[in-house]
């Protein structure tokens, strides 16, 4: 629905990533969070390079899968 305001407000029918950023940002504050862009920049990082590297975990894990 944001995205559909935003395409219906703006002339141009580029996306900019500021954009992006404003309709993440809202949706994170409409559901309670006050969190920093950086936050979930580190999250999603974190898990990125995880997954790249066929990690489950950071940390070290027993035989039965949990840390």
């Amino acid at each position: 629905m944001v995205f559909g305001l935003l395409m219906a407000s703006n002339v141009n029918a580029n996306i900019k990533s500021v954009d992006i950023g404003n309709i993440i940002r809202e949706a994170v504050r409409k559901a309670g969070f006050n969190w920093r862009p950086y936050v979930l920049r580190a999250y999603f990082d974190t898990h990125l390079t995880q997954a790249e590297s066929g990690s489950l975990s950071c940390e070290s894990t027993d035989s039965s899968g949990w840390a």
